[in-house]
């Protein structure tokens, strides 16, 4: 019996059939076509006895085969192969050994040459340290915590403002570090990320973190850590919230046709400028449009350059201007950015974070096989009745927004950042519960206004069975709706919709971005995830004062 053990993590560069050349020191160096190996890699050494130059150097791929006797041989395509008689119990520990291409876990047992879990370094975002003419990156695998350090020459300085503006228009808009503050009318946000073409890393003030990496299948891996509670792989495997993130963080402030303005210091290889500078703000829209909001007021500002490229940045801000639609000045809103290692970031999740996960969700993974829904019971499905609760975090303008709903009966008590709501069909009249002033109001609501937080906007999805694909497992996709919401003024696109059932043939998890589209107002595309639990919690209506 055989199966793969390992993944193929390098394409080869020369066969059996063919050599490689490369220019080294005093000669050509030849590759041997065959591979050299010791217990942890491989690779192609070069033919000339006196050079120690290598190619094509990686970890081993395994390939596992179990003989008559039981034991089991591990062989790699590049001749090495170890054999385990199991005369004795492997133990491995949770310390890896490493070397300067990846990392593996031992056997304990003295004598013993079995390993596992072979795999490069997988490096995160690295230290930077400069000069006016080098740039020093540290990094660090978040696996094994091995080090790697690498210095460049790496010019800082800027010829003219030609050159200045096209540093501003090459910026590589997914790849990059920010930190982001500030304060406003409604409180503070703090906001920090690693972006990247295939993942993130996200912290956010009152939420918690994130993971968003592509996987070997293109998808992506959502891990998630609400503030308190511990990392678990969601149950989403699209990219909506990895785009509206960072649609909302990208760095989207303009210094073009202020070179002038700045001054270079060659001792850090910054430039700084101690005037304001009023810069254009802008969003990305679901389109890829970028679409400006308005202006911001920056000051104290430091540009570093690496190579003709944007490297770094970082200023205070103020509000300046809105377009139309985009509200009126914030005079409260008062912050902080810093963009860094743009064009350098790396994202890699730790070794802690992935036991962690291992762990929780072996208590909660729910992936069972569930028989496909007809149209009816989707239809009940998505109604949403009877007594349950969900919790919904939506991602909006680089903050997220977290509610936690109780349906009880026709009541539905809504905690949004630790405030109440409560919301009730009484016969044909339907009312709202809020505090004012410390004290409990009561108001007419809408029949709209209750079915949206009711039934979880289910009736969105109701009449449209048809549009969706079921994956086989539990899970039905869309790629898009258009939709309207009668009585509240709402229309807008759904897209990248995920709707994972159970097998009581219950919603438990749905997924999306949302681009609105109001009359008279410009409002971004924000990114919903919604888990629902049927377990039954017993809501009362709260005491109004007469």
């Amino acid at each position: 019996m055989k199966r793969v053990i390992g993944l193929i993590v390098a394409l080869l560069s020369a066969t059996i059939f063919t050599f490689a050349f490369t220019a080294c020191g005093d000669h050509v160096c030849e590759f041997s076509e065959k591979w050299s190996y010791d217990g942890e890699m491989h690779w192609h050494a070069c033919t000339n006895e006196k050079c120690d130059k290598v190619s094509d150097e990686d970890a081993h791929v395994l390939t596992e085969t179990t003989g008559e006797n039981g034991a089991v041989t591990y062989s790699c395509f590049c001749g090495y192969s170890v054999t385990d008689d199991k005369s004795h119990e492997h133990t491995y520990g949770d310390v890896y050994e490493k070397n300067e291409v990846s990392h593996y876990l031992a056997c304990k047992t003295a004598g013993c040459r079995i390993k596992k879990n072979y795999k490069k370094h997988t490096f995160g975002n690295p230290e930077e340290t400069f000069t006016d003419s080098s740039v020093t990156r540290k990094y660090i695998c978040a696996i094994c915590g091995y080090e790697k350090v690498v210095t460049i020459t790496a010019e800082s300085v800027v010829e003219s403002g030609e050159k200045w503006n096209l540093l501003f228009e090459n910026v590589k808009h997914l790849n990059y570090s920010v930190v982001i503050d500030f304060t406003y009318s409604e409180g503070k946000v703090h906001n920090e990320a690693n972006v990247t073409e295939n993942g993130l890393y996200v912290s956010m003030r009152d939420w918690g973190e994130a993971y968003m990496l592509k996987n070997e299948q293109d998808v992506f891996d959502n891990y998630i850590k609400y503030t308190g509670g511990k990392w678990t792989l969601a149950d989403d495997k699209t990219d909506s919230v990895y785009k509206n993130i960072t649609t909302q963080l990208e760095l989207r402030y303009n210094f073009k046709d202020n070179f002038d303005k700045f001054n270079y210091n060659n001792k850090d290889g910054l430039y700084t400028c101690a005037e304001n500078i009023e810069t254009a703000m802008y969003t990305i829209d679901l389109s890829g449009t970028q679409v400006k909001m308005g202006t911001i007021i920056c000051s104290n500002v430091k540009v570093r350059v690496v190579d003709g490229k944007l490297n770094y940045i970082e200023a205070d801000y103020v509000d300046g201007t809105r377009e139309p639609g985009w509200g009126v000045t914030d005079p409260t809103l008062k912050g902080h950015f810093k963009y860094y290692n743009i064009g350098s970031t790396e994202v890699a999740i730790t070794a802690e974070v992935l036991k962690e996960v291992a762990e929780t969700n072996k208590k909660d993974d729910d992936n069972t096989p569930v028989t496909p829904l007809t149209e009816a019971e989707w239809k009940t499905a998505m109604s949403f009745n009877g007594n349950f609760s969900y919790r919904i975090i939506s991602y909006y303008s680089g903050v997220s927004i977290e509610s936690e709903i109780v349906c009880y009966g026709d009541i539905a008590k809504q905690t949004n950042n630790g405030e109440e709501l409560y919301y009730q069909k009484d016969g044909d009249k339907y009312y709202e519960y809020y505090k004012q002033d410390g004290v409990w109001v009561k108001r007419e609501g809408t029949e709209s206004r209750f079915k949206m937080i009711r039934h979880v906007n289910g009736d969105l999805f109701k009449e449209y069975f048809s549009e969706f694909t079921f994956n086989g497992v539990n899970e039905y996709t869309c790629a898009s709706l258009t939709y309207t919401i009668d009585g509240v003024n709402s229309a807008g696109t759904m897209t990248n919709i995920v709707i994972k059932v159970n097998s009581d043939k219950k919603v438990v998890m749905i997924s999306y971005t949302d681009q609105p589209h109001m009359e008279g107002f410009s409002v971004p595309p924000y990114g919903n995830v919604i888990t629902c639990d049927y377990t039954e919690t017993v809501v009362t209506l709260p005491t109004v004062s007469e």
